[in-house]
């Protein structure tokens, strides 16, 4: 595939993904540059990719899970193993130990606010890092109930999380 039929193929879904990266982000100039990462990927696959899918679900779950991975790696890996008696505190002083405490407390709290389903996924799976098959044989539900489950669940905390800080 040539950079012009790239263009003429991708380019038409700009506003939708960088719609779907803006709600989900809630940060103009994340959206933007995720909607970048996201081209280029597509420029990376461009000529493995069936042209028979439908190309604008594809780009926009694309889109939809590159923001999950960003929002794992920036807000719901703050929690860590709990330390053991005796362990330095994590920060350089006690207010760096102190803020990092209160920050995971918060965190937890808002998890806590969850329903009990939800509340057992999120933390089986991000926090315990277990499969989505694991997780559905230990619930009870199917792949696709735990996915969405865990989706609601993250866009609960993330947008607890956004109100907090404008506070």
């Amino acid at each position: 595939m040539t950079a012009s039929e790239f263009k003429n193929t991708y380019l038409p879904f700009q506003r939708t993904m960088y719609t779907v990266a803006f709600r989900i982000l809630g940060n103009a100039q994340d959206a933007e540059d995720l909607v970048q990462e996201t081209y280029m990927k597509l420029w990376q696959k461009r000529d493995s990719m069936s042209h028979e899918c439908n190309l604008k679900a594809y780009c926009v779950t694309l889109t939809r899970n590159m923001c999950i991975d960003r929002l794992r790696r920036t807000h719901l890996m703050i929690v860590e193993a709990e330390p053991q008696e005796g362990d330095a505190p994590k920060g350089d002083s006690v207010e760096d130990s102190f803020i990092f405490n209160e920050s995971e407390a918060a965190l937890m709290g808002i998890i806590g606010l969850l329903p009990e389903r939800q509340r057992r996924i999120m933390l089986m799976r991000d926090v315990e890092g277990i499969g989505y098959a694991d997780i559905a044989a230990a619930t009870g539900l199917s792949e696709v109930n735990v996915r969405v489950m865990l989706s609601r669940a993250r866009k609960f905390v993330v947008n607890k999380l956004r109100i907090s800080k404008k506070q």
